[in-house]
């Protein structure tokens, strides 16, 4: 049975219309309800993202404001005249120098500073604006009852204003902060530089030697060496000589104590870069007492480098703490800094062999006029003298002409001999001597126009089949006796 009323079928554009309508007030109503929710919010600013604590703000009186891209500080720098700030690793007074236009900061003055890092924290304070702000009288949910950090600027005009920074908002780097004696209930927040939260080892360069202008790229100069791995102070000179008549023409740096010796020239060139170059990995320490100084090894460093930078004198000290880490510090720069070993190779394993060439003589043939050797009783007790002759051909050329006791023989195969002479090595460096008289002794002179003194070389036994080479009696490089074997033979073969 049915009703005598029914509903009139709807054809499939008419549903979709009534569908449509109903869909249109439904989001009016929830948009009204919405804005009625939010009325008592207090986020401003640009960040919709940042969501508000309302376990912080439910006890206490909430408003907002719509001005997220006003600038609660607005300064320029030149304004400034210092910036104090306060954070839980130490207190800082930066300020500009007058005469250098460059920033300071109390207490590391004197130290080599990193300037940039200065720079934007000075920038960083003329300026302050927000992404929240919040009009409340408790400040204590915001962390300013232990605050992060707290600066206060100082201007030309005498004015100041103090700044306090509290916590950071949950999962951001923003934090809040407020201005103390203006804008009183306010609190903001906004994204703080990570200058404002840091210690001594921010502020200071690794360019340790930055502060003077001989850090990293400078020209260095004489190197001398000494500590608990050096017997004796390694004292080494850049050799400039242009005299091919040189003992050390070769060589780029002369050992002149203690004794004269060339240096190794790959080693010097890797040391001379790695001073050039060097910068810490961490600085560890400003202003170190003397037990800091001790826990780090520095008072007993296994090398000290005193060394010219770009013609300045510098002295640095250094440690091994582990395998891999150094402690090093500077005379005159009252911080210590971390080294990693892997990038100083030879700052880590500083010592006198690895600085000492192997080379014991070279003589060059154009310049020795006369050489005389004189073996002792073991070697056969034989005294030969060669005297080389020459004569102008033109241009600065000659001809020349060797005699051997006299008699003339052919100098090919003194030069091939003087090459022998000249590959002598030091296989070790000592002065335990197990003879007093020499094996052999060589006598050597110069022509006049090389203005060289005479000099006199012995070779005396200083343990089993090993000999010490002495120049004019300085030295300490032990040479073999297969060496002098091979340097007699070639003698003999002189005809």
């Amino acid at each position: 049975m049915t009703s005598g009323f029914s509903l009139p079928k709807l054809s499939a554009n008419s549903r979709r219309m009534i569908i449509l309508s109903a869909a249109v007030v439904l989001m009016a109503v929830l948009l009204i309800l919405l804005n009625a929710d939010c009325s008592g919010c207090a986020v401003c600013g640009n960040d919709a993202s940042v969501q508000e604590e309302h376990d912080h703000e439910h006890d206490h009186a909430v408003s907002g404001t719509d001005s997220g891209d006003e600038l609660i500080l607005d300064k320029m720098s030149d304004d400034m005249v210092s910036m104090t700030l306060k954070n839980l690793a130490g207190s800082y007074t930066i300020r500009r120098d007058e005469e250098s236009g460059l920033l300071t900061i109390d207490p590391l003055s004197g130290l080599p500073i990193n300037e940039d890092f200065v720079e934007n924290i000075w920038y960083s304070a003329l300026t302050l604006g927000y992404v929240r702000a919040v009009e409340t009288e408790d400040t204590v949910p915001y962390g300013f009852d232990r605050p992060q950090a707290q600066f206060t600027c100082t201007y030309k005009d005498g004015s100041q204003i103090e700044v306090c920074i509290g916590n950071a908002m949950p999962g951001t780097n923003i934090h809040y902060y407020y201005t103390i004696s203006t804008r009183p209930g306010w609190v903001y927040a906004t994204d703080f530089s990570a200058a404002f939260f840091q210690g001594d080892q921010y502020w200071l360069s690794d360019d340790i030697f930055s502060g003077d202008g001989t850090g990293f790229g400078a020209e260095i100069g004489n190197i001398n060496v000494w500590g608990s791995a050096f017997p004796a102070t390694l004292i080494m000179e850049q050799n400039n000589t242009e005299d091919k008549s040189d003992p050390w023409y070769d060589c780029d740096y002369v050992i002149k104590s203690p004794a004269i010796a060339p240096t190794d020239n790959y080693n010097i060139s890797v040391l001379r870069d790695e001073l050039s170059s060097i910068t810490a990995s961490e600085a560890l320490i400003a202003y170190p007492t003397e037990q800091q100084i001790t826990e780090c090894g520095l008072d007993r460093p296994y090398a000290v480098v005193k060394h010219q930078r770009g013609g300045v004198w510098h002295v640095l000290r250094i440690a091994r703490v582990t395998h891999d880490i150094l402690c090093v510090k500077a005379d005159g720069i009252e911080v210590i800094y971390e080294l990693e070993a892997d990038n100083y190779p030879m700052l880590s394993s500083l010592s006198p062999e690895l600085l000492r060439g192997t080379q014991v003589h070279v003589r060059r043939f154009a310049a020795v006029e006369e050489m005389t050797f004189t073996f002792s009783e073991q070697f056969g007790g034989e005294r030969i003298s060669f005297r080389l002759e020459r004569v102008e051909s033109g241009n600065d050329l000659y001809e020349y002409y060797l005699f051997r006791d006299g008699e003339e023989v052919n100098y090919t195969t003194y030069k091939s001999m003087l090459e022998v002479f000249n590959n002598a090595a030091a296989v070790s460096f000592g002065d335990g001597l197990t003879a007093e008289q020499p094996a052999l002794t060589v006598e050597i002179k110069y022509f006049d126009e090389f203005a060289r003194e005479r000099e006199i070389i012995t070779y005396t036994e200083a343990g089993t089949r090993r000999y010490r080479c002495a120049i004019n009696g300085e030295g300490d490089a032990i040479v073999t006796e297969m060496w002098l074997d091979q340097l007699r033979s070639a003698i003999e073969n002189i005809n």
